[in-house]
């Protein structure tokens, strides 16, 4: 997705998404997984999207900036921390680590696309590209006037049979801003949710599409947690020895 895929290292998914035309802002977006950090930094999540810093007087207040508005056009600050909202956003690409400063690895890409005017292309096309890619679909269904599409892959890169008990656990949330879940039991997951234009449904407004290593993941995330708590133990460790080798007097 846009050259990006999970296994990348942190440094390469900046390099790739800086060197794509429709960037003109990417950062570190802050956390996303619900770990024990053992009170270290790690960057959880990189953030590139299109756009242009909103002007003071388009600024409105907070409640409203937390309004997300998929047209473009309004100041949004959703997932780009405490700087200057953006607008007039189009594409922005979310893509997931874990492991150490410096020893990142990519498990999960999230792409939100939007179209407008008369760059919005038929659904059908859209659709047909998607399957072009990827193959048949496991799963498309209907959902609130969306179209949803899955792909599932077993933890050996296999297309998943839907009578693998782990089947209907493997699925993605193709919004980053959405609740996910990921399970050990599945490999790579690919969603995709197609939103029609409001004036005409046979035209596509926004293209949510996913991608996730969940299987990658759930390990990198477990791993990640040792290495943050073995982190933290050799430095209270270093930290005692600094201390004992100080000669403070202790007065009982």
């Amino acid at each position: 997705m846009r050259g990006v895929e999970p296994g990348q290292s942190y440094d390469e998914v900046k390099l790739i998404l800086g060197c794509t035309d429709s960037t003109t802002r990417i950062e570190d977006a802050g956390t996303y997984l619900r770990a024990n950090l053992y009170g270290q930094t790690v960057r959880q999540v990189l953030l590139a999207t299109d756009g242009r810093p909103c002007r003071d007087e388009e600024i409105p207040p907070l409640g409203k900036q937390l309004q997300s508005d998929r047209a473009g056009g309004t100041c949004r600050t959703i997932g780009m921390g405490d700087k200057r909202p953006f607008t007039e956003i189009t594409d922005s690409t979310h893509v997931v680590f874990t492991g150490l400063q410096g020893e990142e690895t990519a498990h999960a890409v999230f792409r939100d696309k939007t179209y407008q005017g008369d760059g919005r292309p038929p659904i059908e096309s859209v659709r047909t590209a998607l399957i072009e890619k990827y193959g048949e679909p496991a799963r498309a269904y209907p959902e609130r006037g969306n179209e949803r599409l899955v792909w599932v892959y077993d933890t050996r890169g296999r297309r998943m049979s839907p009578s693998n008990p782990a089947f209907k656990r493997c699925d993605i949330e193709p919004s980053f801003e959405r609740s996910q879940a990921w399970s050990s039991d599945c490999g790579v997951t690919i969603g995709a949710r197609l939103v029609p234009a409001p004036d005409n449904p046979l035209l596509l407004a926004t293209l949510h599409l996913g991608i996730m290593d969940e299987a990658g993941l759930y390990d990198g995330q477990q791993e990640m947690e040792a290495a943050l708590r073995a982190l933290q133990e050799t430095q209270q460790a270093a930290e005692a020895a600094r201390a004992a080798g100080a000669a403070v007097d202790i007065d009982l």
